[in-house]
């Protein structure tokens, strides 16, 4: 059984994605590595925001 996840969900995943890199980045010393916990909220930024970007059919 598949689901459908709504346009608009993604959309608020984003931004919540994105707040949370956003505060583990400020909360780091400058000049040291962002923390994997920022890396990771990146990069899942980054693929919902290619997911809708791209050709998709929501329901």
């Amino acid at each position: 059984m598949s689901q459908i996840i709504e346009d608009e969900h993604l959309q608020t995943l984003l931004e919540e994605a994105e707040q949370h890199h956003n505060d583990e980045v400020a909360a780091r010393t400058p000049g040291t590595q962002p923390s994997t916990a920022a890396v990771n909220y990146w990069q899942m930024a980054q693929t919902i925001r290619r997911f809708l970007n791209s050709p998709h059919t929501p329901k």
